[in-house]
């Protein structure tokens, strides 16, 4: 068994999709990931942003993800999936998987 680190992906949203949105920088917003992968944006002011599951794909998020949200300087907003790293079992797993497969190797070249 083996597994790879995720890195995070950001979604930044340009000042036009901010406009329509009537988000503005500094803006508070709950977020939540629906089942089927949409996305919604809630300020705190009660607007919200929905994103249809082709956009939550090209993300990488599915529904209860935690994002960190941003809106920079210029006007974007920015969405980052905070991902935390393998827990001790997942780890502790791999290494015997890898114990297992070099022993059942070094047999076979015995």
């Amino acid at each position: 068994m083996s597994h790879k680190t995720q890195t995070c992906k950001n979604i930044v949203f340009d000042k036009l999709l901010m406009e329509l949105a009537q988000l503005n920088d500094g803006d508070e917003m709950d977020i939540e990931i629906h089942e089927g992968g949409a996305l919604t944006l809630r300020p705190i002011r009660r607007r919200e942003i929905y994103f249809d599951p082709v956009l939550m794909q090209l993300a990488e998020l599915k529904p209860g993800d935690e994002l960190d949200v941003d809106i920079d300087d210029t006007g974007n907003l920015k969405l980052t999936p905070v991902r935390l790293g393998p827990t001790r079992e997942m780890i502790t797993q791999a290494i015997k998987s890898t114990m297992k497969d070099y022993t059942q190797t070094m047999k076979q070249l015995a």
